[in-house]
């Protein structure tokens, strides 16, 4: 594909489809590409709709890491992530700095009673299991991994708006789009697919990727991932990696709060409440424990 297009040198590109009649299934698809950092006060990605009622909004993270606040909760991303936002929920960055990235975003109604009753010009029956896999995720997967065939995806749909000749544009942006939106329901099968069989390795992916939202690595919801019963994933969970679901959360973390501690960025005190301990007391206990040593002893 020619990555060296003109419009690719373009910091910002957005399109809204209104020209080739598809607007009404994809109100918007964008690319961003920055080589320096944003505050919150001179950049907000995306242009923010307040309502998103029957929209979907999905951002992949090609490289460079991201803070998101939906419904008031932060989810970190990173380079080959996925991330979702829900018909009717707000989102932003909030007061996080926008950090140097390569980013793609794409709008979709997944109602397709509001365009006349198609998706991307195709009969709601053809795309209906499609769309509904998309409206189906649930609110705690929202951020996932991502096919390394979305990037040449998304950027093949903005050459197709940019460079082919007008009567042929309405039927390749829409077929585009459609391999586009496909690629992106197949990301999501297969995170669930794992998910359904109880694979302890994808938990253990899951556990690394949420580390720092406490709430999303309780036993029940651990056991919830991975479609298990809680006893029976606990016992399968300590069966393949010789402790428990607990003991093992409690490890990663303290190998984050290692990290965390060697840039020098944080006080004990602030890794303490990031990794959700009750106080930086027991994360020096805790923390003691695992190393041998006092968190003050990985500080620059």
């Amino acid at each position: 594909m020619p990555r060296d297009d003109p419009i690719f040198r373009q910091e910002r590109i957005e399109l809204d489809f209104k020209d080739v009649g598809l607007h009404g299934s994809v109100p918007s698809l964008g690319r961003l590409h920055t080589g320096r950092v944003h505050l919150p006060h001179d950049f907000v990605p995306p242009k923010p709709e307040r309502m998103h009622e029957g929209i979907i909004e999905v951002h992949y993270l090609a490289r460079g890491s991201q803070t998101w606040q939906v419904a008031g909760k932060e989810y970190r991303t990173r380079g080959g992530d996925l991330f979702v936002v829900l018909p009717g929920e707000e989102h932003g960055i909030g007061g996080h700095t926008q950090e140097r990235q390569f980013t793609y975003w794409i709008r979709l109604r997944v109602n397709p009673k509001a365009s006349g009753g198609k998706f991307l010009n195709f009969p709601k029956k053809i795309v209906k299991p499609m769309l509904d896999k998309l409206s189906g995720l649930r609110p705690d997967s929202r951020v996932f991994k991502a096919s390394s065939q979305l990037q040449r995806l998304f950027d093949e749909v903005i050459l197709a708006e940019a460079h082919t000749e007008a009567a042929m544009k309405p039927f390749a942006v829409s077929m585009g789009l459609l391999e586009l939106v496909a690629e992106i329901v197949r990301c999501i099968e297969g995170v669930q697919t794992k998910r359904r069989t109880g694979d302890v390795a994808a938990i253990l992916k899951y556990i690394d990727e949420h580390i720092e939202e406490t709430d999303l690595l309780t036993n029940e919801e651990l056991a919830s991932q991975a479609n298990l019963s809680r006893s029976r994933f606990q016992v399968k969970f300590r069966q393949q990696i010789g402790m428990s679901p607990a003991e093992y959360v409690l490890h990663r973390k303290i190998k984050q709060a290692e990290k965390l501690l060697a840039t020098g960025r944080h006080t004990v005190t602030d890794v303490a409440m990031r990794l959700g301990f009750s106080s930086s007391q027991y994360f020096s206990t805790v923390f003691k424990k695992y190393t041998n040593k006092h968190p003050r002893d990985y500080l620059p």
